[in-house]
């Protein structure tokens, strides 16, 4: 079966920023644009915005239709990118987000949880 690895039991933590909205992002005016999160977190992330999980899926879609998950959670994956949009963004807004991150293998973790990266982006 192999050696146990890990010091079992959960590695987690949250990661919190209160963003305030710039004037432009890569050279491009934010002012009315839609704007999107994007992070990964090693292993897993669920984000919050504004004190909500982001829930990316649809009510009325039927249930075996693979694309959608209709209890709420859309797990990107190990390692896997999170891409949450965020709506029309003005520059000044503020926006709390909040990212649950998770070591994995779940039931016994390696080393600790952090942040691949984080930024924000306007969708085209």
């Amino acid at each position: 079966i192999g050696k146990p690895r890990g010091g079992g039991g959960n590695t987690y933590g949250w990661y919190r920023h209160l963003l305030t909205v710039p004037d432009e992002i890569d050279g491009v005016a934010v002012s009315g644009q839609s704007l999107r999160f994007v992070t990964i977190g090693d292993d897993y992330a669920e984000v919050h915005i504004d004190g909500a999980f982001k829930q990316k899926f649809d009510q009325n879609a039927p249930l075996n239709d693979p694309k959608n998950n209709r209890m709420g959670y859309e797990i990107a994956g190990f390692n896997k990118a999170n891409v949450v949009d965020l709506g029309v963004c003005n520059p000044g807004d503020e926006i709390q987000i909040a990212v649950l991150v998770v070591n994995g293998p779940i039931a016994a973790p390696i080393g600790g949880h952090f942040l691949r990266f984080a930024r924000l982006e306007v969708i085209p």
